[in-house]
């Protein structure tokens, strides 16, 4: 079973040293990295390729790099915007984001961080879903395959987990 880790690193400057402790603490667990830091110093995709390098049982996981939340009743979506991490207002994919997708397909999961009501409406996920079909379908279209397909694997197998408990 899985762990997600979800950091808050601009909060905690501490969070990626705890975060790779207790990946090499536990190389046989499986960890999903949610909530990477967007203002480093650095390209956040060159600190989570270095990080994936170092630990095979880490996966990136993109849910919630877009979503903002205004208010506590109220979440908002930066995909398409000036504040869009992966691609321009324009929706033309960042250089260093297709590199990484290409590079890495096998570490990406991508889902959905619904906090609010406000979200769930047909237009609202449509939106979600419709930015990540074309975000990805920059990449080598193997790797964007591998990264849905990889995806969908883990999906079913904690669904198939959580019945057998």
């Amino acid at each position: 079973m899985p762990i997600t880790i979800h950091q808050d690193a601009y909060e905690y400057k501490e969070a990626y040293e705890e975060l790779e402790r207790a990946v090499e603490r536990s190389p046989n667990c499986i960890f999903l990295f949610h909530g990477f830091e967007r203002e480093i110093p650095h390209l956040p995709s060159q600190l989570l390729e270095g990080l994936v390098i170092r630990h095979p049982n880490l996966y990136v996981e993109l849910a919630g790099e877009l979503e903002t939340f205004p208010s506590p009743e109220k979440q908002d979506f930066w995909g398409n915007t000036d504040r869009d991490l992966f691609a321009y207002p324009d929706g033309k994919i960042k250089e260093e984001w297709r590199i990484f997708f290409e590079k890495y397909p096998d570490k990406v999961i991508n889902g959905f961080d619904f906090y609010t009501e406000s979200v769930w409406s047909f237009e609202n996920i449509k939106i979600r879903v419709d930015y990540f079909r074309k975000l990805f379908g920059q990449i080598d279209q193997k790797a964007a395959e591998m990264t849905f397909r990889y995806f969908s694997a883990m999906m079913y197998c904690l669904r198939t987990y959580s019945w057998s408990v």
